[in-house]
């Protein structure tokens, strides 16, 4: 392993899970305290960007990356204590990367999708696939980041806009066979550079009373 891609404290900050890098992609659970390494399995077989423990408890966990999504337990068993995964199944949709996710109180995981949607988890399944009008993105490319925050869902990603939706509008939403959700933001914001070029907004920090966002701003060459 050459590299950690993501790490987390869990919600009580007694335990750690990381991802390392290639080649190995292994999560790791840690007791940070003792400096003891818990638990460990392999997350996936290709790059994973994300790694995060479940805002209501230490014992359930998220990775993401390169074409998945994979849902963690840890699980008490006769041997002691293991990792137990499910991976998340896109179904007809198409396979996309997934940088972004969160948990909603309910336990349905909200994700973002490569191509700006988002896709709304019952366990492993795909409860819902979340589109603009006349199912058009919710953005343009790749979701970075999701902040639940009652009463929006919160996103950002590569073109330059960070959204609100109505939070009740996903968090009850009870679609038809074809699984398609359309939503409208209730409001929107973007990040531009000097020149007009859009932000790739790549992660939100939350503040008491404020938002740290970091994002790249590209670079124009001007002719002269």
């Amino acid at each position: 392993m050459n590299y950690y891609s993501s790490v987390d404290f869990s919600p009580s900050g007694e335990r750690l899970a990381s991802v390392g890098g290639d080649p190995d992609y292994q999560l790791s659970i840690w007791d940070w305290r003792q400096e003891k390494l818990l638990l460990k399995a392999k997350a996936f077989s290709q790059e994973v960007f994300k790694c995060t423990f479940s805002p209501y408890g230490d014992f359930s966990l998220i990775t993401s990356g390169t074409g998945h999504i994979r849902f963690w337990k840890i699980a008490q068993t006769f041997t002691g204590l293991k990792l137990q995964s499910e991976i998340g199944k896109f179904g007809q949709l198409e396979l996309s990367d997934v940088s972004a996710f969160a948990e909603l109180v309910s336990g349905l995981v909200l994700c973002g999708t490569e191509y700006g949607t988002l896709l709304l988890w019952d366990g492993n399944l795909v409860k819902a696939h979340i589109v603009a009008a006349d199912s058009a993105p919710l953005h343009e490319g790749m979701i970075e980041q999701i902040i639940v925050k009652d009463p929006y869902v919160v996103t950002a990603g590569s073109d330059g806009f960070i959204r609100w939706f109505d939070l009740n509008t996903i968090a009850n939403t009870e679609p038809d066979e074809t699984l398609t959700l359309e939503v409208k933001h209730v409001y929107q914001l973007e990040i531009k550079s000097e020149y007009g070029v859009p932000a790739y907004i790549v992660s939100i920090l939350q503040g008491p009373d404020h938002w740290m966002i970091a994002c790249l701003l590209y670079t124009l060459t001007l002719p002269t």
